[in-house]
């Protein structure tokens, strides 16, 4: 066998680049190989007004992004119960590891300072009119964190001409 000045044979070194060829072909299909993840969790939550009282039949939307992949944003609306309760599934998202990382590399070099990165989601709601003020409010899931039960509304001006 003959060596290099490395001190290798030259059948090591093929043996060498064979396994390291194979484990870079192995990370790229990993990296390709889609995961699901959780873009916002199941939340009920409970729209009152400042008094504590239950708003019955308030609109109610659910915005979430997973911004790290996605470029627009999902709404679903709904209506309080009687009880002022509403609530929203699941929303989950396959992506691979290689979207992932480039989704956060476009995002940092398109928005710079303010990009936004992973899941985002909030809660909505408006609340009855009255006097040119509708009760409002919102809640916002941060992931890691626990899910507001209540969202409480406040009175805030239509500002109508």
């Amino acid at each position: 066998m003959q060596e290099s000045d490395t001190g290798l044979t030259v059948r090591t070194r093929q043996t060498w680049l064979r396994t390291l060829l194979v484990g870079l072909l192995g990370a790229v299909v990993a990296s390709l190989y889609p995961s699901t993840s959780t873009v916002c969790p199941a939340w009920t939550i409970q729209v009152v007004d400042t008094a504590g009282n239950p708003l019955r039949g308030a609109f109610v939307r659910r915005v979430w992004k997973d911004y790290s992949v996605e470029s627009a944003s999902h709404e679903q609306d709904a209506h309080t119960d009687e009880n002022g309760h509403v609530s929203f599934p699941e929303r989950t998202l396959r992506s691979s590891w290689l979207a992932r990382t480039f989704g956060v590399i476009s995002q940092t070099v398109s928005l710079g300072v303010h990009a936004s990165y992973g899941p985002s989601a909030q809660v909505l709601a408006y609340g009855h009119e009255v006097g040119g003020k509708r009760l409002e409010g919102r809640a916002t899931y941060q992931a890691g964190k626990p899910l507001a039960e209540k969202l409480v509304t406040r009175p805030n001006d239509l500002h109508l001409k």
